[in-house]
């Protein structure tokens, strides 16, 4: 039941003139009056995320996934290429997300303006398993791997750098992303009569810094040909990020049995 307390001046106008006299302003109940409900989130359910749930909470009638942070949740992103491409392929790049969560990965390909790719999923979200049989993990996906997706060959070019930051986190997962670990293998692989460092990497160590590049190289004339279990991009890329400064690496920083014929 709604109370009529009081009129603007409008209204009693009108029902003057109509010969009705309305009553004089009514002091609102104050007591009477309703308190808003405090809202209480029901328990979760167990379907989906929990914060996608909550969002059904919130009163809005329009649906708003809650912002993620690359990274969060283990969904990492790389860029990667074909291995062997056909010419037409050629210069194609994907962007593959892998979800740690799920075991699964998905690749999309961005849109390139005035080449043809229209972009798009190229492959959906699944789980997939290499010739033998076991699952393709997080720790499969290294930057420099190869590795044979849907009945594509793929190379990893390079990952985002909260991946990384994922990556170097979880050293146990990712021990390729662990710079200590990294430098004790290249250590062992520096001491092995199979190494064979180019005169022309050691070149490079005469001058001051020295760029990605170039430091790449180095490794790779470590690691003795035939090794497959070290990825050695990755190797570059996880001491690069602890030893390099603005783009650089100086000479004095790496470490001695890098440095010695």
């Amino acid at each position: 039941m709604i109370k009529l307390i009081d009129a603007d001046r409008a209204t009693r106008s009108f029902y003057s003139q109509e010969g009705i006299r309305l009553g004089p302003q009514i002091a609102p109940p104050i007591n009477d009056h309703p308190v808003p409900l405090e809202r209480t989130p029901p328990p979760y359910s167990g379907f989906g995320s929990e914060e996608d749930s909550l969002t059904s909470c919130t009163g809005s009638l329009v649906q708003k996934a809650p912002a993620r942070q690359h990274g969060e949740d283990g969904i990492l992103r790389y860029q990667a290429a074909f291995a062997c491409p056909k010419p037409e392929d050629r210069g194609r790049l994907f962007v593959l997300v892998y979800y740690s969560t799920e075991l699964a990965l998905m690749i999309r390909e961005p849109p390139r303006r005035n080449s043809g790719v229209v972009g798009g999923n190229f492959l959906a979200k699944m789980q997939l398993k290499h010739h033998n049989g076991k699952l393709v993990t997080a720790a499969d996906i290294v930057i420099g791997a190869t590795l044979n997706l849907a009945s594509h060959t793929f190379i990893i070019l390079d990952a985002d750098e909260a991946t990384l930051k994922y990556m170097e986190e979880r050293p146990n997962q990712f021990p390729y992303s662990d710079w200590q670990a990294v430098l004790k293998l290249l250590e062992t692989y520096a001491a092995s009569p199979k190494s064979n460092v180019c005169s022309a990497a050691y070149d490079l160590l005469h001058k001051g810094a020295i760029e990605f590049d170039q430091f790449e190289s180095i490794l790779r004339g470590i690691v003795p040909d035939g090794i497959k279990d070290a990825p050695v991009k990755q190797c570059a890329v996880t001491l690069w990020r602890h030893y390099a400064n603005d783009g650089r690496l100086p000479i004095a920083d790496i470490p001695a049995f890098l440095t010695r014929p």
